[in-house]
């Protein structure tokens, strides 16, 4: 069975549908809200973790401490994805392997060059070197067996910067980033594959003034990261 844990912030007007579609999974028996902004409500039958600031996407892997599965699978508050889209990750799951709907190829000169599969257009799997978090199925221990105390990209006030910060503060955003590094330290045998699946969906929002992508600065960021890791510098 399939534990499912959120992180939600600003995105409450389907939130509440993309819950009860998870409840919903045959293969999923919890699910783990985080909510960033410390309002959100339920009478649904899931974990709500309430926090008093936003400490954004990596508090993710922390609320993995509470599931009861060994399989987690991460989604974002923005998605709207198909009943089944279990079944599709499970199909290719293994213990040393991160599965995605979407992965980069880091065969660029920048890190925008890299290539990138989409799972919609695939028949099967593809390996990937990166896979964000956005819709991602891994095993637990990819995610307690890291110590979210090594990300390096700012001090406690930007990482932690709660609302303020958002969309300004590029560091508090690619948790992605710190965890395919944090991962392959402790995991090196670790695979990452971008799974063949229809069934992603996203909602309006995904493309809002909160939309991760639409912050130049973590590009920015991200950019400084991947020449870094190109030169084979040391980054945590």
């Amino acid at each position: 069975m399939v534990t499912v844990i959120l992180v939600c912030w600003k995105r409450f007007q389907h939130f509440e549908g993309l819950l009860k579609f998870w409840l919903s999974q045959p293969k999923v028996n919890q699910v783990i809200v985080l909510d960033n902004s410390g309002t959100f409500k339920t009478n649904l039958p899931v974990l709500l973790l309430n926090v008093n600031r936003n400490l954004g996407g990596i508090a993710r892997f922390a609320a993995a401490q509470f599931a009861k599965n060994d399989i987690i699978m991460f989604c974002d508050d923005d998605a709207n994805h198909v009943g089944g889209i279990v079944e599709d990750y499970l199909k290719h799951f293994s213990e040393d392997k991160i599965l995605g709907c979407i992965g980069l190829h880091y065969t660029g000169d920048t890190f925008k060059q890299c290539g990138k599969t989409n799972g919609a257009h695939i028949a099967e799997p593809v390996r990937a070197d990166y896979i964000p978090c956005n819709t991602a199925m891994t095993h637990r221990k990819h995610c307690i067996g890291v110590d979210i105390g090594t990300y390096p990209w700012g001090d406690s006030k930007t990482v932690w910067g709660g609302e303020g910060l958002y969309n300004k503060v590029a560091p508090v955003w690619i948790d992605d980033y710190w965890w395919r590094l944090a991962v392959n330290k402790k995991f090196p045998k670790v695979e990452r594959w971008v799974v063949p699946t229809k069934k992603i969906r996203w909602n309006p929002e995904s493309k809002d003034k909160y939309a991760i992508h639409k912050n130049p600065r973590v590009f920015e960021l991200l950019e400084i990261i991947y020449q870094q890791e190109r030169r084979g510098e040391a980054i945590l």
